[in-house]
């Protein structure tokens, strides 16, 4: 079976496949230059060893790729322009190209010699054509010149006027000028499409002339490429970038997108999805996304394979904040941006793990067994609170207990507000919302308040403190300037949430396979679990999403729905430790 711009085996033949999908917008004139319309294939024998093949793909998937930025810069008006020194030296390496490819096995004389006899028959045709048409104003020489080293061809070709792109177009086939400027990646405009083909079918007749030679047996030095002068890339105009001028690196990128998405995204994503484009800038080394393909995506991806990550990391974090980005920046332009670039390098990736891929060893449930609770909670609770204490003092006498007794994550307990207390129906309760930081999914919930809390002395404690964040003092935002969405300032409750895992890790609850903090929600869902508790309603306590669409009818917020809430806190089991 094909996979998409992977390497598989078919199931019927044994052969090795593979398959890479033509973006919509250039498939015509991809079809029209390279013949595939909608994918291009990979086939190899059953035979061809493993190291082989994928050596195979690679080069092939290169020359793909190579093809669609040729004729995506084409069809978008993006190509280069030549002066007479730049066509030569382009020329120059296509006639190291076309040479390099057949010096070994250059296969017999006569080859070469009936390559150029097809292409002057072609040529001469088409000049035969351009003098019976009473529209030519001037007549093209005799085409025998092609061959005559005293006439240049581009003064030939100059005398044609509606025959001169069929003209081109022939030396272009002949030459396979597409395939070699796909692999070198240079996209030219129509005049320096003509300055290069004007030039190339020089070095066409000099590289078919070697060629007759070494298929000959004459393997004597050739010093045809010691004349060419040295190849400069020719500054290529850019898509739309931001601003209209300079280069769009991945960093400028995840800035344009965080920009246009600020009130669709979190910071706490967009905190996380810049260190992803800090290092895909320091990848990519400071180049123009334009310039990076879907086979730089996979050099990425293996590089980020290699380091300590985990396949989960690598996929779920770092390809799929890639994906979203490029994706924005590749769609259609909309008010929010797009059109940034034309291809998303990152389209056909899967999230799913690969075969023999590094995955996350896991030794251990993620939930607290009872010896690290034991640790844990009696030293919470032996923390004494004086009239002075710090906010992360108050955070490790309370937040543990209230993670046990929740289930809620730790930025949520950890931002708590003394206004957050509530009184519903005759019960304490605390109220999660993102009016105090960061909430998953934007949606409040109230959670009733474990009656073990309100034994242990919480109410007091939170009525008791100012107004504001309990953990926190409110002048501990370093920044307090209006927030840039491109580098999301970050809260004091999670450096509350940093401090308190290091504490927890300091109490001995050390072992890698759980998260100090985090385990709490593992281990809340399993207790209510084993009680029993309707799993709805754990979700809803835990702020986990509604399983299915039936589940997200349930009122639990509302009056309704209050006394299951309140059923299920009760029937949750006391720690008693």
């Amino acid at each position: 079976m094909l996979r998409m711009n992977g390497l598989g085996r078919d199931k019927t033949s044994g052969s090795w496949v593979g398959r890479k999908r033509i973006p919509v917008a250039i498939r015509a004139a991809y079809a029209a230059t390279f013949g595939a319309a909608w994918e291009a294939k990979f086939t190899r024998p059953a035979t061809l060893g493993e190291r082989e093949a994928r050596a195979a793909h690679a080069e092939w998937l290169a020359l793909v790729e190579g093809r669609i930025s040729l004729i995506t810069a084409e069809v978008h008006g993006r190509g280069a322009d030549l002066n007479h020194k730049q066509a030569h030296a382009l020329a120059g390496r296509w006639y190291r190209w076309k040479t390099d490819r057949h010096g070994d096995d250059p296969g017999s004389p006569q080859r070469w010699t009936d390559e150029i006899t097809t292409l002057i028959a072609a040529i001469a045709d088409l000049g035969e054509a351009a003098r019976q048409d009473k529209s030519q104003p001037i007549v093209l020489k005799p085409i025998a010149d092609l061959t005559d080293p005293s006439l240049r061809f581009s003064d030939l070709l100059g005398q044609l006027t509606t025959t001169q792109n069929r003209v081109l177009d022939r030396i272009g086939s002949a030459s396979e000028a597409a395939d070699f400027l796909a692999r070198e990646r240079v996209a030219l405009n129509p005049e320096g499409r003509r300055l290069f083909l004007s030039a190339v079918v020089d070095e066409l007749m000099a590289a078919n002339a070697l060629l007759r030679r070494r298929a000959s047996g004459d393997y004597a030095p050739d010093p045809r490429p010691d004349r060419f002068p040295e190849w400069r890339p020719p500054a290529v105009p850019l898509v739309k970038t931001l601003g209209g001028a300079g280069q769009l690196g991945p960093l400028a990128l995840y800035k344009a997108w965080a920009t246009a998405n600020e009130a669709r995204t979190s910071a706490s994503t967009r905190n996380r999805w810049i260190s992803v484009f800090r290092e895909l800038e320091r990848f990519n080394g400071g180049k123009d996304v334009l310039t990076f393909t879907e086979t730089d995506a996979l050099k990425w991806r293996d590089e980020l394979r290699a380091t300590d990550r985990t396949e989960k990391t690598v996929n779920f974090q770092y390809i799929a904040a890639a994906k979203a980005v490029f994706g924005w920046a590749a769609r259609p332009k909309t008010d929010d941006g797009g059109a940034l670039l034309e291809v998303n390098p990152f389209a056909n990736f899967k999230m799913g793990a690969r075969n023999g891929a590094k995955k996350a060893i896991k030794l251990r449930e993620r939930s607290f067994r009872l010896e690290e609770m034991s640790l844990l909670l009696p030293a919470a609770q032996a923390t004494i609170l004086t009239p002075k204490a710090s906010g992360i003092l108050k955070a490790k006498r309370w937040a543990p207990w209230l993670l046990a007794y929740t289930g809620a994550r730790p930025g949520e307990i950890c931002q708590l507000r003394k206004q957050d207390l509530k009184r519903i129906q005759d019960r304490w309760a605390l109220r999660l919302t993102p009016e105090a930081g960061t909430i998953k999914d934007r949606e409040a919930r109230i959670v009733p308040i474990h009656l073990h809390l309100v034994e242990m002395g919480l109410v007091e404690f939170i009525e008791g403190e100012g107004e504001g964040p309990l953990f926190f003092k409110l002048d501990a935002l370093r920044r307090t300037a209006p927030d840039d969405p491109s580098n999301p300032r970050r809260f004091p409750h999670e450096k509350v949430a940093n401090n308190l895992a290091g504490w927890v890790r300091g109490l001995g609850v050390s072992d890698p396979g759980i998260k100090p903090n985090h385990a709490w929600r593992h281990t809340f869902k399993t207790r209510a679990l084993v009680e029993g508790i309707d799993s709805v309603v754990a979700d809803f306590i835990c702020g986990h999403s509604p399983k299915t669409v039936g589940d997200a009818y349930y009122a639990l917020e509302g009056d309704a729905g209050w006394p299951a809430l309140v059923r299920a806190i009760d029937a949750f089991p006391r720690y008693r430790v």
